[in-house]
């Protein structure tokens, strides 16, 4: 498995894919073969439901550590980038400053207030201030300039990561011998078949989340 989580967990659940589309093929063949009796068709797919459960604990756990490291390293990065800005001198007297800019009326172009939001995107406590400074002026220009600053999706974040872990915990698991994958149902969709369900999966960790598991 590569040491990128994003790739990690994609890796882990289209790993399980093709490991459970095979195990599918093997229980077909089994099945339908009349040389076993119903005695030997049950032994034989229970030795590859064995195999497939092997195998489906390994992805498993490979796709839930990689989740479990990318929600520590946000909580980290989060809380050691905000430490920083406060115990910054300089940072914190360009912030007062530039309250007080807004405060006064001061900025009145929207590339302005743009530029501003730019100089402290990722620190959720300064943006917040400078929407809070935004909205009390009464200014009509600044109610829009603080409909500029983007929400705080910090523990939207984290909520979907533990989703995410939640479902590959509960869903990478098969039982081939039915010929019925168990089915996967998280963010609210109807259930779905496994190879669906591990397609569903990576396409949101593909297109919703960063190499570090932040959300896009």
């Amino acid at each position: 498995m590569s040491t990128n989580m994003k790739k990690t967990i994609v890796d882990a659940l289209q790993g399980f894919k093709k490991e459970y589309q095979g195990a599918q093929t093997k229980a077909a063949a089994i099945n339908a073969d009349p040389a076993y009796t119903p005695e030997g068709k049950e032994q034989k797919l229970a030795q590859v439901n064995a195999d497939l459960d092997a195998k489906a604990k390994k992805y498993r756990d490979a796709a839930i550590s990689a989740v479990d490291t990318g929600i520590q390293g946000l909580k980290q990065k989060w809380g050691s980038g905000l430490a920083q800005c406060i115990t910054d001198a300089g940072y914190q007297i360009g912030l007062a400053n530039t309250l007080e800019a807004i405060k006064s009326g001061s900025i009145t172009r929207p590339e302005d207030a743009q530029a501003i939001i730019e100089v402290y995107k990722g620190n959720q406590v300064a943006l917040s201030s400078l929407r809070n400074a935004f909205l009390k002026s009464g200014r009509e220009a600044d109610k829009d300039f603080a409909a500029l600053i983007p929400a705080d999706n910090r523990d939207r974040n984290i909520q979907l990561l533990e989703q995410l872990k939640e479902n590959i915990s509960r869903y990478i698991v098969a039982d081939v011998r039915s010929g019925k994958g168990k089915a996967w149902g998280g963010f609210n969709q109807s259930n779905v078949s496994v190879v669906t369900s591990m397609d569903s999966m990576s396409e949101f960790v593909n297109t919703s989340l960063n190499d570090d598991l932040s959300l896009i």
